[in-house]
């Protein structure tokens, strides 16, 4: 009995609502940060040649 006292201190978070609401939160952040990453590698290229184009009619307006 004594081995399954640490696996029930691992899952006391769970039973509590506000620890399960605070990890759903968590993942949710990192579902979101992982979106935002994969959009900026996926669209990177065309962002860039973008601020590429702002910046070179910025120049030639100064």
């Amino acid at each position: 009995m004594r081995c399954l006292h640490p696996l029930r201190s691992l899952a006391a978070p769970l039973h509590d609502r506000r620890a399960a609401t605070s990890i759903e939160y968590g993942l949710i952040a990192v579902l979101v940060a992982v979106g935002a990453i994969g959009a900026f590698r996926l669209l990177g290229g065309s962002i860039g040649g973008i601020f590429d184009s702002v910046t070179a009619t910025v120049r030639t307006a100064l």
